[in-house]
């Protein structure tokens, strides 16, 4: 399924989970009530997936090997809905345990991202995982994340240098949430596999799901370095090109 900036690559997802403390408000501003429930755009983590199936529809001959129920999805849904990654399960409800894709259309898109990979484990949404615009859009993207969760457990900026020259400040926050869910946010994300500036990553993910992906870190998994293992370095420069 097409998708506008997700890179359904679920094993980038795993992370390694560390906090600090929490940074407290000041006291002269007035108490925000914050959402107890963690999710993003609709997608709530430790809830089952409420998103319908995306519509099918009939493959080529030439495709029949990619998808063996003989039928794909239909790319311009005119509403939210979900794509099975294992194209065995389309025409399925959502198994107890699978990562699907979720898919917006462009007249209803939500602030973040048009599509999420999910991760559901035991028939619950565990992790939700959305590609920003990176630099571009780290500003607004994190000014939304704030104003729904209110300040970061963690943040810092680290530097970025694209090959014209020309020199930015990509934003690396956390915020700690109610169950030992966590929210992270990476103004950039993967530089040395996208080689682009324009790639960031939002993730939602409960502490089932991050005792889970911590589990498996010895056996080639990529991690997501909490913040503040991060600050603890100097600001980081390397070239885009």
């Amino acid at each position: 399924m097409q998708a506008n900036r997700v890179k359904a690559r679920f094993s980038g997802l795993f992370v390694g989970i560390l906090f600090g403390s929490i940074v407290p408000l000041a006291q002269a501003q007035a108490p925000v009530e914050r959402p107890t429930v963690t999710g993003l755009n609709g997608i709530v983590l430790l809830k089952p997936l409420s998103f319908p199936e995306c519509p099918t529809k009939a493959v080529l001959p030439d495709m029949a090997n990619d998808y063996p129920t003989g039928q794909s999805y239909d790319l311009e849904a005119p509403n939210p809905c979900f794509a099975h990654q294992n194209h065995q399960l389309i025409g399925s409800a959502v198994a107890d345990t699978e990562n699907v894709t979720i898919s917006w259309p462009k007249s209803n898109a939500p602030d973040i991202s048009r599509n999420a990979v999910v991760s559901i484990r035991n028939g619950v949404v565990q992790s939700i995982e959305m590609h920003t615009f990176g630099t571009v859009d780290q500003d607004r993207i994190y000014g939304l994340l704030k104003s729904r969760f209110g300040r970061p457990s963690d943040e810092h900026t680290q530097a970025v240098q694209y090959r014209t020259g020309a020199k930015y400040k990509a934003i690396d926050a956390d915020w700690k949430r109610p169950g030992g869910a966590v929210v992270i946010m990476r103004g950039l994300w993967d530089t040395a596999v996208w080689d682009t500036l324009d790639n960031g990553l939002v993730i939602a993910m409960s502490a089932q799901e991050s005792a889970r992906l911590n589990a498996t870190r010895g056996r080639g998994n990529s991690v997501i370095t909490p913040v503040r293992m991060e600050k603890a370095r100097a600001p980081r420069a390397f070239r885009v090109w």
